[in-house]
């Protein structure tokens, strides 16, 4: 997996990649900072197009042991939006790439992801992407978080596991726990998925 020299710090920085699709969704810039305070160093993917996507969910151990994709998500899957007739967006279902197309594509042996797009820790988002060879990934369920609370959870999440040394799912059960709103965060890996009850 990527480790940047900055992970052989004397204070260690921990590899982070941060997806942005087409500055939809939670900006990648603001994470990116948050991430930063908090010990990270960082890739961020300002993916423009579909194609784009799947390049950043096929790099194999090319990604960072974390990835973050910002997003917003719908019925179909992770919206994209439109396309000019140059762009290749065939894999598109009324311009969201559906869970299908992923699971067709992934490939991120060992990583775990954080999706923040609406419901995307919704059984076929989250089967798809651990079809990947994911470690663990985690995402939200209906009813969908209130806008920023993304930002508390992913804050929480982040500062249990690189500045306490929490597991990931330690992590996440801390950071889920925080309030109504976090507790809408799952995490799933190999047993499947995980949620804390209200």
């Amino acid at each position: 997996m990527w480790e940047p020299v900055d992970a052989r710090f004397y204070v260690k920085r921990h590899p982070v990649d941060i997806v942005d699709i087409g500055g939809v969704g939670n900006d990648g810039r603001l994470t990116r900072a948050l991430f930063e305070a908090l010990n990270a160093v960082t890739q961020l993917h300002l993916c423009g197009t579909p194609g784009d996507f799947l390049q950043v969910i096929s790099q194999g151990q090319d990604a960072a042991p974390h990835m973050l994709i910002c997003c917003h998500g719908d019925d179909n899957g992770l919206v994209f939006g439109e396309f000019g007739p140059g762009i290749d967006a065939s894999m598109l279902v009324e311009g969201s790439m559906p869970p299908e197309c992923i699971a067709e594509n992934i490939h991120l042996p060992g990583c775990v992801v954080i999706n923040d797009g609406c419901a995307c820790g919704e059984k076929a988002m989250a089967e798809a992407f651990m079809s990947g060879n994911l470690k663990a990934y985690m995402g939200t369920v209906d009813p969908v978080p209130e806008h920023r609370a993304d930002l508390m959870f992913l804050a929480h999440f982040f500062y249990k596991l690189f500045r306490t040394g929490c597991s990931e799912r330690e992590a996440w059960a801390q950071a889920a726990s925080y309030d109504s709103e976090s507790r809408l965060w799952v995490f799933w890996d190999e047993d499947g998925c995980h949620r804390l009850a209200d």
